[in-house]
């Protein structure tokens, strides 16, 4: 009866997926329309200048200028987008059974991670500022170390700070998978602060696995749900594809061609706002009024880029994949662990290979399991 049960349930499984990312690119669509328009809107309806000559009158010092009219700005974009966050990350996620959070849990979060984008928003815009105030034309160059050394702090601290915010993070329990996990990691010399478990149980039903940090913060955390529901064998495979970024050194290449396509960005951002800023009645870059071109143009930028970086994504992505393959000669466990976490995280095995293109950081998993039934071929 369950053999016969298991193809129907499987069905089931797969259109709920495929209605899920269906709804979920949807929302994407409208989060990008609704952005670019905002910001149209504000900046050449006079409403940026008008905010800004306010906020002068009151305040006239530089420095609190840029961050009054920073925190105004961005108290009134979130009120905007707030309907659509919360259709997307609440009401979204409980339909489809993706979620256990109650709205008291999601609305702290969402506080928290306003409070976090404000200021590294705030932070950004002052040094932006500072650096065209001081610089003038070689502003682009500033702000693009600033970005990459920003980068690499971020990537430091964020198992340590950041992600403690939302998650409660303790040392894995599990000493059998904990040495298990740690001999893995030792295979590519990760010399890590040691395997930690986060409680991703308490708000989603999704599971995955990271090994995150750099230098002194590197470490591996695995969610409850993963230790929950995956055999040792299947997590030392999840595991064995995130050492695979270490032994490649992704992490790093990811931050040289991120830092590449910033540059260029911010350069292509230098040009365009000196038409730019005429078109919106500013008086010139320094105008605290024209700051959301900077975030116009880099959202187009960002935007028109999305099919490349992704495409550079899923080939590093394939890469730990073979790692993993290759280190851990464990195909059907591989196997089991993609067909679980597609499931699990309602993944989309097949999808259209235009919005795998356009979308997908990762290899669709139906290739990603063809790639394992292949090395399990060619090693029997």
């Amino acid at each position: 009866m369950e053999e016969a049960a298991a193809p129907i349930e499987n069905a089931k499984r797969l259109e709920k997926a495929k209605a899920y990312e269906k709804v979920h690119n949807k929302l994407f669509l409208a989060d990008i329309l609704l952005s670019l328009g905002v910001l149209v809107v504000f900046i050449f309806s006079g409403l940026s200048s008008l905010l800004n000559g306010h906020i002068l009158k009151v305040e006239p010092h530089i420095l609190l200028h840029v961050a009054i009219y920073v925190v105004i700005c961005y108290i009134a974009y979130s009120i905007v987008f707030l309907p659509l966050s919360f259709y997307s990350g609440y009401i979204l996620e409980h339909r489809f059974d993706l979620s256990n959070e109650t709205k008291k849990m999601w609305f702290t979060d969402y506080a928290k991670s306003f409070a976090l984008n404000l200021l590294f928003l705030l932070i950004f815009a002052e040094v932006l500022h500072l650096f065209l105030r001081l610089t003038a034309q070689w502003w682009w160059i500033w702000i693009g170390l600033f970005w990459l050394l920003f980068g690499i702090v971020m990537s430091n601290i964020f198992p340590v700070v950041i992600l403690p915010l939302f998650y409660k993070v303790k040392p894995l329990e599990n000493k059998d998978l904990v040495n298990r996990l740690i001999r893995l990691s030792n295979v590519v010399q990760a010399k890590i602060l040691g395997v930690f478990e986060m409680d991703l149980s308490r708000k989603s039903n999704k599971a995955n696995a990271m090994f995150t940090g750099i230098g002194n913060t590197k470490r591996i955390i695995l969610t409850d749900t993963l230790v929950r529901d995956y055999t040792a064998e299947e997590i030392e495979s999840v595991l064995a594809h995130e050492l695979g970024h270490f032994f490649h050194k992704h992490i790093w290449k990811l931050i040289a061609v991120s830092t590449g396509a910033t540059f260029i960005g911010l350069y292509i951002t230098n040009i365009l706002l000196g038409v730019l800023v005429g078109a919106g009645g500013f008086s010139s870059l320094t105008d605290v009024a024209a700051l959301p071109l900077f975030a116009l143009v880099l959202s187009v930028f960002a935007l028109l880029v999305m099919p490349v970086s992704n495409t550079y994504s899923r080939i590093i992505e394939k890469q730990a994949d073979v790692f993993a393959l290759e280190t851990t000669k464990d195909p059907q466990s591989f196997i089991s662990s993609m067909k679980k976490l597609a499931n699990q995280n309602l993944s989309n095995p097949d999808p259209n290979p235009i919005i795998e293109f356009m979308l997908y950081s990762h290899p669709a998993i139906s290739k990603r399991i063809k790639q394992a039934e292949n090395f399990q071929a060619r090693n029997k």
